[in-house]
């Protein structure tokens, strides 16, 4: 995937689909996803899975590199 899951996370949070903690940190080990210090979001499964939930259920969409926009929410 070329978008980074932080990234994603925030595109997801932007559009509905996911709730942002109201602690919010930045860092190399803080996971978004969980609101919790200990792990950075790039290294999170549970996000990993839900992002995979998310594209066989069609609620979002992946495009190919050629195009302007790499990531698209379907609703």
């Amino acid at each position: 995937m070329k978008v980074s899951r932080e990234r994603l996370y925030g595109m997801l949070v932007q559009s509905g689909y996911l709730y942002e903690f109201e602690l919010v940190m930045n860092g190399n080990n803080y996971c978004k996803f969980h609101g919790k210090v200990g792990y950075h979001i790039d290294d999170c499964e549970e996000f990993h899975q839900e992002v995979k939930r998310m594209l066989a259920f069609s609620m979002i969409r992946i495009g190919n590199e050629e195009e302007s926009s790499e990531v698209w929410m379907t609703k």
